[in-house]
């Protein structure tokens, strides 16, 4: 996720420096045409040095990044290691907390050993009732004519069965049984104590979540917009002299860190889907849904 959002910041900065360009190109023309002071030229050409100065910053974090992910996965180096950017698609109507909560009580790891704990608890408690129930045995014989291999000419059988009673009033059966049955509440108690707490880090989670989405949509549907359409008007302006430099420069600024927003706050929503699969029990929380 870092390494996504460096690498885009990257790409932000080296359009910024082509938007640049086309701004010296304007001042050079208008320079000429003694519509504007060659100051302006100069400090167009201070900004583009900037941009270039923070591509090299950049550059250098997102090959840190890629150097960490290479030993993460267990390369010597990050040579030969290609990563995509993916766009993010945010989704129309986003499941509701309902449907996440229920999606992790019925796939989350922890609830399903909780809840396999419990039924062995179970178990273990109905055997230990079996204890105090007396125990039957039955045994069939028979004497041979020739012993002692002679299997026929039997003339002679016998059958007895018996019966076994707990001693001293199944004293011992009923502590086994009191524990078992001790053991199955606290069994049941860790359960619900397993789902309370993987629901609140749903909810914590589908909150964060939600959070992000609204600012998302924000930059991308109005701040950025907005800021796009100042700054094309305002260049358009400053072409026909009817701008000041220092009005572009303001505009370019405001679209400037308007996307370097943009870019952290779709960041921020993949990272929090992310951790709501994540908080939800999903065994690929990476993928969307």
């Amino acid at each position: 996720m870092a390494w996504q959002t460096a690498q885009a910041q990257l790409n932000l900065l080296q359009a910024q420096v082509d938007k640049i360009e086309q701004i010296k190109q304007i001042t050079k023309i208008r320079y000429a045409q003694n519509a504007a002071a060659f100051a302006d030229f100069i400090n167009a050409q201070v900004t583009q040095e900037q941009l270039r100065t923070s591509i090299i910053t950049a550059e250098l974090q997102r090959d840190t990044l890629l150097g960490q992910i290479a030993t993460l996965i267990g390369r010597p180096t990050a040579q030969g290691l290609q990563l995509q950017i993916v766009a993010l698609e945010v989704p129309p109507e986003a499941p509701s907390l309902q449907d996440w909560e229920l999606r992790a009580q019925e796939q989350h790891p922890l609830i399903k050993a909780s809840l396999a704990a419990v039924q062995a608890a179970q178990k273990g408690l109905d055997l230990a009732e079996l204890g105090r129930r007396p125990d039957f045995n039955m045994a069939v014989s028979g004497y041979a004519a020739n012993p002692p291999w002679g299997l026929a000419n039997n003339n002679h059988y016998a059958m007895s069965v018996g019966v076994t009673f707990p001693l001293w009033y199944a004293q011992k059966e009923k502590w086994l049984i009191n524990q078992a049955e001790l053991q199955l509440r606290a069994t049941q108690d860790n359960d619900a104590a397993q789902r309370q707490q993987v629901g609140l880090a749903v909810r914590t989670a589908w909150l964060q979540w939600q959070q992000n989405l609204e600012q998302y949509r924000l930059f991308e549907q109005s701040i950025l917009q907005q800021a796009r359409l100042a700054y094309r008007l305002t260049l358009k302006n400053y072409s026909a002299g009817q701008a000041t430099y220092v009005e572009l420069l303001n505009a370019f600024n405001a679209e400037r860190g308007a996307e370097s927003n943009a870019i952290q706050a779709r960041a921020n929503v993949w990272a929090a889907q992310v951790a709501l699969k994540a908080a939800a029990g999903d065994v690929n929380p990476n993928a969307l849904p």
